[in-house]
């Protein structure tokens, strides 16, 4: 989503106050903070936010997080993600909890997807309200009776949340980058990962459902201790089912932590990771180097990071920068796969 979006949203707002001023329940599923917030009642306000960076931004503002959706709203405010799947069922979500008369209104950019939401928001309430502005669609629907599509909520409901990966025994959650198939290049790193280098207290920085966790606990049962680590509570949910259903006594801990700005102590012994490259839509390979900086700080002395890149990716410096030695172990199939010592 987009802070271009998020203006424009409350810019819709402002145009129609008495969409607003009828709410006295208001919930905001992935929630961002804007300014326009301050309109609504607190006690009255419902905001859901999973990604860790977007939910500190919101509690530095004061504003407190639900874990789950309301029972009923007045007025529901959306901001569709990336992923359409995850995005449909959310605005579905939206449409269940919404009251009789209420208002959900959808912002996304032209470019995102804005028209098709528009389309799906209208056929989940029926015929409504369009506004654009600055490559931005808002599209705002009234839930009655005559036209709440309550069928295409239960499908829309029953294609998100936590899934199996077909063809594997992996549970997922709609949405997570890399959701619905085992990544290519975590595999790869499975493949050539030294068995020497699993023991001791262990670390997934930003595990994902959490295949590396999952399959370097069946490889290595001299792992003593392992911390799941996540920017996204959603994945840390998969992340927790995956690893009890083939360890359950696993000794294990979910952490819901940005990680590129969390402080670490030298306290594992190894670190898997498949770092992400990507902020939002757009490349970010500083993301990537904050992950291996980060890495190096949590690790003990003479402690081992093991990470799979895209081959394209320029990490060599920044390992070479911050370890004692590095090694390519492999490089195929559009990937490398490094080891490096603290």
């Amino acid at each position: 989503m987009s802070s271009r979006a998020v203006e424009v949203l409350f810019r819709y707002l402002e145009l129609h106050p008495e969409i607003s001023a009828q709410a006295s329940s208001v919930f905001i599923p992935r929630a961002r903070f804007h300014s326009g917030l301050e309109q609504f009642p607190r006690p009255g306000l419902c905001l859901m936010q999973s990604f860790r960076p977007n939910a500190a931004h919101l509690e530095r503002h004061g504003y407190s997080l639900a874990a789950n959706a309301p029972a009923s709203a007045d007025l529901v405010l959306f901001l569709p993600t990336k992923q359409k799947l995850e995005s449909l069922y959310w605005m579905a979500r939206s449409a269940a909890v919404l009251r009789p008369g209420g208002h959900l209104v959808v912002a996304a950019e032209v470019q995102l997807g804005a028209k098709s939401y528009r389309k799906e928001l209208f056929s989940l309430l029926g015929e409504g309200d369009s506004w654009s502005k600055d490559h931005c669609v808002v599209s705002s629907a009234v839930k009655n009776e005559s036209s709440f599509n309550q069928s295409y909520v239960t499908e829309l409901l029953t294609q998100g949340g936590i899934r199996p990966i077909e063809g594997t025994s992996y549970k997922t959650q709609v949405g997570l980058y890399g959701w619905d198939k085992i990544d290519q290049g975590s595999r790869l790193l499975i493949t050539h990962l030294p068995a020497a280098d699993l023991h001791g207290n262990g670390a997934d920085f930003g595990c994902g459902y959490g295949y590396l966790a999952v399959e370097a606990l069946k490889k290595a049962p001299a792992i003593s201790a392992m911390s799941m680590i996540d920017a996204e509570s959603l994945a840390l949910e998969a992340c927790r089912l995956n690893i009890e259903a083939i360890s359950p006594k696993a000794r294990c801990s979910y952490l819901w932590s940005d990680i590129s700005a969390s402080s670490f102590e030298q306290q594992y012994d190894f670190i898997l990771m498949n770092p992400p490259h990507h902020n939002d839509r757009l490349q970010d390979f500083e993301l990537g180097r904050r992950f291996i900086a980060q890495a190096h700080a949590a690790l003990k002395p003479g402690g081992v990071l093991n990470l799979v890149v895209n081959d394209f990716l320029p990490y060599e410096e920044v390992l070479q920068k911050h370890f004692a030695a590095f090694q390519l172990l492999a490089n195929e199939s559009g990937f490398k796969v490094l080891r490096a010592v603290a």
